[in-house]
Order: C-alpha cells, then sequence, then structure tokens
C-alpha cells in the first residue's frame, strides 16, 4: 500500500498544539463538527465500497486483452481503496484532536480506538 501523507502532518501538528494546551474549542462547536466528520466517514465508506465492488465487477469478456485491462483495472480499483482508507483513518484522527481540545477525553479515547481498528481493517490482503 502505498503511503500518502493526506494531511497527517497537519492533523499531528494540530493534536500537538491540543497536547500542549495551546488550542482548545468550544464542546458544543466540537460536537456539530465531530457530526459533521461522521457523514464525511459514511460517504468514504460508501464509496469504498462502490469501488471494492467494481474491482470484482468489469463486465469485461474472457478474451486476454480483456482479462489484462481487468487486472488493470482492479489494481486501480485496490489502489482507491488504499487511499480511501487513509482518507477514513485520518478523518477519525481528525475527530479524535478535536474532541482532546474540547476536552472530551473519554470520546477521544474511543475515536483513538476506532481509528486503531479502521488502519487494522486497511492491511493488504483483508477481505471485504
Amino acid at each position: 500500500m502505498m503511503e500518502v501523507d493526506y494531511g497527517q502532518a497537519q492533523i499531528k501538528a494540530m493534536s500537538d498544539a491540543v497536547a500542549a494546551g495551546t488550542l482548545k474549542f468550544d464542546p458544543a462547536a466540537v460536537a456539530d463538527v465531530v457530526k459533521v466528520l461522521d457523514g464525511v466517514i459514511d460517504e468514504l465508506d460508501r464509496q469504498r465500497l462502490k469501488m471494492d465492488r467494481g474491482a470484482k465487477n468489469t463486465g469485461l469478456a474472457g478474451f486476454p486483452s480483456a482479462q489484462q485491462l481487468a487486472v488493470g483495472f482492479s489494481g486501480k480499483a485496490d489502489q482507491m481503496v488504499d487511499t480511501i482508507d487513509q482518507y477514513i483513518v485520518g478523518t477519525i484522527r481528525l475527530q479524535e484532536t478535536f474532541l482532546r481540545a474540547a476536552g472530551k477525553y473519554a470520546e477521544a479515547d474511543q475515536m483513538n480506538a476506532r481509528a486503531i481498528a479502521a488502519a487494522s481493517a486497511a492491511v493488504p490482503g483483508r477481505t471485504t
């Protein structure tokens, strides 16, 4: 899986500022942000499923050239699924950081566990 920094450096910088106590957010505002980000994650999950299913249903004939195309499409789809997985984990990490900035540590810990589970599920060779 190709690892690309899809905002991870910025999320880490924000998390570091929260840990240092220099960044704080209103808990009510953070609840709204977390809810919006839940919607982002839900949509990413839907797109991931579509991409994963689409890679397996190319509709191409059994000719050798069609089989080669199917392999290529499948590889690109797998790369896209990996990228979506990284976005999902990053979005959960962002939720965790916002929750910590609002002093909602128990909820932030739950998000941390969710991010770990999502990252574990994104390991190559998983079944979907």
